[in-house]
């Protein structure tokens, strides 16, 4: 039971982005890896990033490497 309250607590402090997955994973007692699984399997998602907020962020880095090749 107490390893069940444990994981819903890292997943609801993951969820609210207070904890990073490699401190999730520490509070459960697994791996980072294990903790990605664990939030796949209730749904919470990794990333919380709108696919628009992804473009831009290539389109900066495209930028910024573009200008390092000059």
């Amino acid at each position: 039971m107490e390893k069940r309250i444990r994981e819903l607590i890292a997943l609801e402090l993951f969820r609210e982005g207070r904890i990073s997955s490699g401190k999730g994973g520490e509070l459960v007692g697994i791996s980072k890896w294990d903790f990605i699984q664990l939030l796949s399997r209730y749904n919470v998602p990794y990333f919380n990033q709108t696919p628009e907020d992804l473009v831009a962020e290539v389109h900066l880095l495209e930028t910024l490497l573009n200008t390092t090749e000059e």
